[in-house]
């Protein structure tokens, strides 16, 4: 028993001394009360999902020709994956016509044309090929982070958020103004 005794009182002494797998509390030299600083708030480290949406206007990009051989450009946005240009029509600047998608890197691409419906919705733009449909909606106060979604014959679809968002029009993020 009293072997017992003397190894608890022992550990209690090298517990206080921090060397038995914990630390003994810091001490203080002074005795006045605890200071008075503020405390430094924790900064959370920006998630890549929640980056926000950039939005402007066309002449960020003068000098594209991208949409060379159409109507010009009308709306450009920008995935972690894709370029998107929305060509108007050669005969009507004012209704999309083309839409022209590229890598990052500016390579490879797809490159359709509307010619027998309306790609403009309400809630953005809408283009079909071979069974395939690309979708890019406008920013809005309902949907403040669009969306580019590619939906394959079969029904499933992918989404990338867009990160970039550039029209000829200005966007106060609940309808387009002219």
């Amino acid at each position: 028993m009293q072997r017992k005794t003397l190894a608890l009182i022992g550990l209690g002494c090298l517990a206080s001394l921090g060397l038995v797998g914990y630390a003994a509390p810091p001490r203080s030299s002074n005795l006045s009360s605890p200071s008075r600083q503020p405390l430094e708030r924790p900064t959370a480290q920006p998630n890549p999902q929640q980056i926000a949406l950039t939005v402007g206007y066309l002449d960020e990009l003068k000098g594209d020709k991208t949409c060379d051989g159409t109507g010009g450009l009308m709306t450009y946005a920008e995935t972690q994956n894709y370029k998107i240009y929305i060509c108007a029509d050669r005969k009507d600047s004012t209704q999309p016509r083309y839409y022209r998608s590229r890598d990052r890197q500016g390579k490879g691409g797809l490159n359709l044309e509307a010619k027998d419906y309306d790609p403009r919705l309400l809630r953005g733009f809408e283009f079909s090929h071979k069974g395939y449909v690309y979708t890019l909606p406008y920013p809005t106060a309902q949907a403040p982070n669009p969306r580019l979604t590619i939906t394959f014959p079969s029904g499933k679809f992918t989404q990338e958020k867009v990160t970039r968002y550039l029209a000829k029009i200005r966007f106060n993020r609940s309808k387009p103004q002219p």
